[in-house]
C-alpha cells in the first residue's frame, strides 16, 4: 500500500459526474502481410503482454480516505484480471475514420469504474482495409502524456520495463479504520517533517526565480484571467472527439521560415482555426484567448517528501498562454505567440516551489476539494476563467512501431487529455514518425456546431500546405 504523491491525487480530487479524469490513446494498425491478419484472440494476447511489460501498476487500484483526510494510497487488486480490462467492439461497413470517432465519443462519455484498476483497452476491427485500431482509455491518474509515450515504445519492443518492487506487494484490502489511521499520521509527518525542510526549499527556490526573472525580464509569464467566451460553456458528460493529420517535416519547415519553434507553429495553427470558428458560431473575444498548455518537467530540483517518490504518474505544470486573435497576420501573430510561450513557460520555472502543484503533497484531500469548487464558483459568479481552452503538444515516437510479433505496422497514434467542469475544448497534439495527429475532445452540446472546429483546423492545415497524404 502507497499513497499517492499530490499532483496524482488532483487528478482523482478534480472529478465530477460531468466531468471523469480519463485519458485516451489510440494506436491505429494495417496488417503488415495483406495474408496475415492477426485474430482478435492474437492482438488480446499482445496486449495482456504488454500488461505483463507494464509491470504490477497495471494491477493497482485506488481506496480513497474517509473524509479525504489525505490522498488516496495505491493498492494491488487482488481480483485483478486483464481480461476484464480488454474489451472488443466492431465498427459497421464501411469502418471509416468518422464511425472510428463517433465509437470513441460514446466510449469518453462513460466513466471508469472506481472499484478495480483504472484503465481498459477496447480491440476495434472492422476497419477499412483490413485496419485495427486498440483504443485505450485511462484515468490521468495513471499516466501524464510523458510516461505514455515510454510505455507505448516500450509494450512495442522486446525489452520489459523495470518493474517496480513496492508496487507489486500483494497488501491485502486496508479497512477505514487504517486507512484513517494511516492518513492521520502522514499529515503528522508532513506537518512536522516536511515542511520546516520545504521551507528551506521554498527559501532556495525563491532567490533562483528571482534570478530568473532578473534575466530573462520576466513580468507576467500569462498570469491573469481569461474573457469569459463560448469554450466555458457548461455541459453534461456527453463527448464529441475528431481529429485531423498533418506532416511534421512540413511543419518543421515552416517553423523554420517563420522562425520560431514547432510548439508555437502548432499554436498558431490551433488559433487560426478557433478564430474562423469563434467569427462563424459566436464572435472574438475583446481580450486574448488564454490556452492552459501543460508542460513537462522543467528540470528544477524534485523536493523529495515522505510520501512514496516511487509512483509518481503525473510530472507536469501549466503554462497559460495567450492567443491574440485579433492579429490578422498569421506570421506576426505566430511571433507573438512565440514570444509568449516563452514567457510562461518562464514564468513557470521562476515560480518554482510556489506554484499551486508544489503544495499537493501536503494539501489535504478536502481542501484541494474545496479549492476545486471555490474556482468553479469564480467562474460561473464573476465570469474569470483561468483559461478558455487546453492545448497540448507531446512528442510522440520517432519510428515505426510493429505489435503482434512484427504483424501489425502502427500507422496512426492519437490521443487527448480530459475535460474539467468550466471547460469545454481539449486540443491534444501528438507526433508519430512522420504524422502529426491533432485531436479535438469536446462537450457534445456544450458548443454550436463542434465539428466545424475541425473543419476549419484541416482548412489552415490545407492552405498552409501541411497536409499528410490521406490513406485512410
Amino acid at each position: 500500500m502507497q499513497r499517492l504523491r499530490g499532483s496524482d491525487a488532483f487528478a482523482i480530487y478534480s472529478e465530477s459526474p460531468t466531468s471523469p479524469f480519463v485519458t485516451l490513446k489510440v494506436a491505429i494498425y494495417r496488417p503488415t502481410h495483406s495474408d496475415d491478419i492477426p485474430t482478435a484472440a492474437d492482438i488480446r494476447q499482445f496486449i495482456r503482454q504488454s500488461v505483463d511489460r507494464y509491470g504490477a501498476r497495471a494491477r493497482l487500484r485506488i481506496l480513497r480516505v474517509p473524509l479525504d483526510l489525505h490522498h488516496p494510497v495505491w493498492v494491488a487488486d487482488p481480483d485483478f484480471d486483464p481480461d476484464d480490462h480488454i474489451h472488443e467492439a466492431e465498427l459497421p461497413s464501411p469502418g471509416t475514420r468518422s464511425q472510428l470517432c463517433d465509437f470513441i465519443s460514446e466510449l469518453m462519455s462513460q466513466p471508469l469504474a472506481p472499484d478495480r484498476p483504472l484503465w481498459e483497452t477496447w480491440i476495434v476491427s472492422g476497419l477499412e482495409n483490413e485496419r485495427v485500431a486498440l483504443v485505450s482509455k485511462l484515468h490521468h491518474a495513471l499516466a501524464d502524456g510523458n510516461h505514455i509515450v515510454e510505455m507505448i515504445a516500450s509494450n512495442h519492443d522486446s525489452a520489459p520495463v523495470a518493474d517496480d518492487p513496492a508496487a507489486g506487494q500483494q497488501d491485502a484490502i486496508p479497512t477505514r479504520t487504517r486507512l484513517v489511521a494511516d492518513a492521520l499520521l502522514d499529515l503528522f509527518k508532513s506537518y512536522t517533517l516536511d515542511l520546516p525542510e520545504y521551507a528551506r526549499y521554498l527559501k532556495q527556490a525563491r532567490a533562483r526565480g528571482k534570478v530568473l526573472r532578473n534575466a530573462e525580464g520576466d513580468e507576467s509569464g500569462g498570469a491573469g484571467f481569461a474573457p469569459m467566451t463560448i469554450l466555458n460553456s457548461e455541459g453534461g458528460g456527453e463527448r464529441l472527439y475528431r481529429y485531423e493529420l498533418a506532416s511534421l517535416p512540413a511543419i518543421k519547415q515552416l517553423a523554420r521560415d517563420f522562425g520560431c519553434t514547432v510548439n508555437a507553429m502548432v499554436l498558431g495553427i490551433c488559433s487560426e482555426g478557433m478564430k474562423r470558428y469563434l467569427q462563424d458560431v459566436d464572435e472574438l473575444p475583446a481580450t486574448p484567448l488564454r490556452t492552459a498548455m501543460p508542460i513537462g518537467s522543467l528540470g528544477e530540483e524534485d523536493f523529495r517528501t515522505h510520501l512514496n517518490a516511487s509512483i509518481h504518474n503525473n510530472n507536469v505544470t501549466v503554462a497559460f498562454v495567450p492567443l491574440d486573435l485579433h492579429i490578422s497576420d498569421l506570421r506576426e501573430r505566430v511571433q507573438q505567440i512565440k514570444q509568449d510561450a516563452a514567457a510562461a513557460i518562464q514564468h513557470a520555472r521562476a515560480s518554482s516551489g510556489k506554484r499551486i502543484d508544489n503544495y499537493l503533497d501536503y494539501l489535504p484531500g478536502t481542501a484541494i476539494r474545496l479549492l476545486n469548487a471555490a474556482l468553479k464558483r469564480q467562474i460561473t459568479r464573476f465570469h474569470k476563467p483561468f483559461a478558455n481552452l487546453i492545448i497540448s503538444n507531446v512528442k510522440g515516437p520517432g519510428e515505426t512501431l510493429y505489435a503482434v510479433d512484427g504483424r501489425l505496422e502502427m500507422e496512426q497514434l492519437l490521443s487527448t487529455g480530459n475535460l474539467q467542469d468550466g471547460g469545454s475544448l481539449n486540443i491534444t497534439i501528438w507526433s508519430y514518425t512522420d504524422k502529426l495527429c491533432i485531436s479535438c475532445y469536446s462537450r457534445k452540446g456544450a458548443l454550436p456546431e463542434p465539428d466545424k472546429i475541425n473543419r476549419y483546423i484541416r482548412e489552415v492545415i490545407e492552405e498552409l500546405g501541411l497536409g499528410y497524404p490521406a490513406t485512410w
